[in-house]
């Protein structure tokens, strides 16, 4: 684990993408900052986590397919419409995932703190309308992954007790990446799995989302030790 992205250079590979990632990174960083300590997480792993999709986001697709899509959502629903939104690439699935999770698993007051009301999980098409709103504000993204990074530790409380900070991350990022809410075996197999590309469509050349996210964070480590 991790020796992908020690041998890769992902800031050569992506090259012009990962520079791009970078500035907006460092542009809400001080909002990020912000959320993240008070929750007691670390802005670097929050950052790394959503780094990969930084770098996937495309103003002119999303605009294109939120567009198209957001109608058929708001009235049908998840299974009729479940898409990417916004610079993190959230799906309304995941937004409903973390929100379900708190409220039904007796973490009321952490719900209450990030901004969910009681009522959010109700699968009306007012509550469906709320949540697109919330997953276009990038401050309302880094709540949903801050829920979803303390969702995963408890949830996968056994498996992050016993394991290494290098392979917390990993964990985590591969979670954001394929489901969160699976199993802690689900989630560790996919984090040595090669399936990230920048592409929309089908790349022949695929990366590891998790070693990326890693390679990310070992560079905030560098440059910020003491912030």
């Amino acid at each position: 684990m991790g020796i992908q992205a020690h041998a890769l250079n992902y800031r050569r590979i992506f090259d012009d993408s990962y520079t791009s990632a970078e500035r907006y990174a460092e542009g809400i960083r001080p909002q990020l900052i912000q959320i993240a300590r008070q929750y007691g997480e670390d802005w670097r792993l929050i950052e790394s986590i959503v780094f990969p999709e930084l770098m996937r986001y495309h103003k002119v697709y999303d605009a294109v397919e939120t567009s198209s899509l957001i109608s058929l959502y708001t009235t049908l629903g998840i299974r009729y419409a479940d898409f990417s939104i916004g610079r993190f690439q959230m799906k309304p699935s995941f937004a409903y995932s973390v929100e379900q999770f708190l409220w039904e698993g007796n973490y009321a007051q952490l719900a209450t703190q990030l901004g969910f009301k009681s009522d959010d999980t109700t699968d009306n098409a007012s509550n469906r309308y709320q949540r697109i709103s919330r997953l276009e504000s990038t401050n309302w993204q880094i709540r949903y992954v801050i829920g979803m990074v303390q969702c995963m530790r408890s949830r996968h409380k056994a498996y992050l007790k016993k394991a290494g900070n290098t392979h917390v991350l990993s964990f985590i990022a591969s979670g954001y990446n394929s489901g969160w809410y699976r199993s802690a075996a689900h989630i560790q197999y996919y984090s040595k799995k090669a399936m990230y590309s920048l592409s929309k469509w089908p790349s022949k050349k695929k990366y590891c989302f998790a070693d990326i996210a890693l390679f990310r964070y070992r560079e905030l480590q560098q440059r910020t030790k003491y912030s």
